[in-house]
């Protein structure tokens, strides 16, 4: 992040200002969490770390919701937390859970193999590559992002089928279930598979699943989330950043914070799976000492739909972590949620150089609140 640019760093330090004074509205005036939560964001704010949108909360008790920096430079527009943003990546947990979903139903089938649902794929091992593993990212389908030619002169107009073609004219980068590899390719497969047995697009399985259930009005999916109504500008340095076009399943999803924590506070909960299906989700099935090449993603086991990190905590206690980050062409965005309570992390930058994690937050709300 340079931080002498002034076009948006004064913007910013104000908004967050105005936000802090809002935010003790929000919360018990007596959590001492609120001002260590408006210290860190201001930390984050001020070094150009952290430059969008965020909410934390801990059970019904909102620590801090804001926002920083500016969402359109030229027009001199702010960013605000009510907002939509990208979430990118953070759309997969949506998509396994409308996966598991079917398999309650009868649809699917875990052990179900790529062929069963898709016969038309000719990708190799699609005989073999089971449902979980692509949930899980052990499938060792390549990420298309790795082999498509001119990836970044494609993107505007890359297309679901041909990405589909490519990846299936390459060899597996191992066996099926001998390896991790976060995929891409993975769940835009998934939410091709949810659209056949379904005889519905994605996007309506998506809105009459999850979004509706769980009063997520303000939310949906977009092939270019950069161009759907009222998101922020992306930056790549000085400049607006190249516009990509997003496949159903592996990102896409446009959201806000307020919409997200909705979700969050669903985890785990009726409202959308069985605790049987929970429990899948929330159990480590890609190894990270089974990666092969690099990824952020492999820092930490892979259930279905998050990342499996734990917080060892300074008194002893290790707290499950349920997280997704997600990041493209200048933004990113992060969820997290402590599995056994209700602590939540919810962030989006809208410059490439910001940075999608404050640990230091996750930490805070693993924390019980002292009074």
């Amino acid at each position: 992040m340079r931080m002498n640019t002034p076009m948006w760093m004064p913007v910013g330090i104000s908004i967050l200002l105005l936000v802090f004074a809002g935010c003790r509205d929000t919360a018990s005036p007596r959590d001492p969490r609120i001002a260590k939560a408006e210290s860190i964001a201001r930390e984050y704010a001020t070094t150009g770390k952290w430059h969008g949108g965020l909410l934390v909360a801990d059970g019904k008790t909102v620590l801090f919701r804001g926002a920083v920096g500016q969402a359109d430079r030229d027009a001199g527009l702010s960013n605000t937390a009510k907002m939509p943003f990208d979430l990118f990546s953070v759309s997969k947990p949506f998509t396994a859970i409308i996966v598991l979903q079917l398999v309650e139903s009868g649809q699917l089938n875990l052990n179900g193999s790529i062929a069963d649902y898709l016969p038309d794929y000719q990708g190799p091992g699609a005989a073999k590559i089971l449902i979980h593993h692509l949930l899980s990212h052990t499938a060792g389908v390549p990420d298309y992002v790795s082999v498509i030619p001119n990836y970044w002169d494609n993107l505007p107009n890359l297309q679901r089928d041909s990405v589909l073609r490519i990846v299936s004219e390459q060899p597996l980068e191992y066996a099926p279930g001998t390896g991790f590899g976060y995929s891409n390719t993975g769940y835009i497969l998934l939410a091709k598979i949810i659209e056949e047995v379904t005889g519905r697009s994605f996007e309506e399985a998506l809105h009459s699943r999850v979004f509706e259930p769980l009063g997520m009005r303000e939310t949906h999916w977009a092939s270019i989330p950069a161009k759907a109504g009222g998101v922020a500008i992306r930056y790549r340095g000085e400049q607006p950043a190249p516009i990509e076009r997003i496949q159903k399943g592996e990102a896409g999803i446009v959201s806000t914070l307020d919409d997200m924590l909705l979700f969050a506070r669903a985890l785990g909960s009726d409202l959308l799976l069985s605790q049987a299906s929970w429990n899948l989700v929330f159990t480590p099935h890609g190894d990270p000492s089974l990666a092969q090449r690099f990824h952020p993603a492999h820092g930490a086991p892979y259930g279905y739909g998050f990342s499996l990190p734990v917080l060892e905590l300074e008194d002893g206690r290790r707290v499950r972590v349920a997280e997704h980050g997600g990041a493209g062409s200048g933004g990113s965005a992060m969820f997290q949620r402590i599995i056994d309570a209700d602590g939540v992390v919810i962030l989006w930058n809208n410059v490439e150089e910001a940075i999608p994690y404050m640990p230091e937050m996750l930490l805070l709300v693993a924390t019980p609140a002292v009074e």
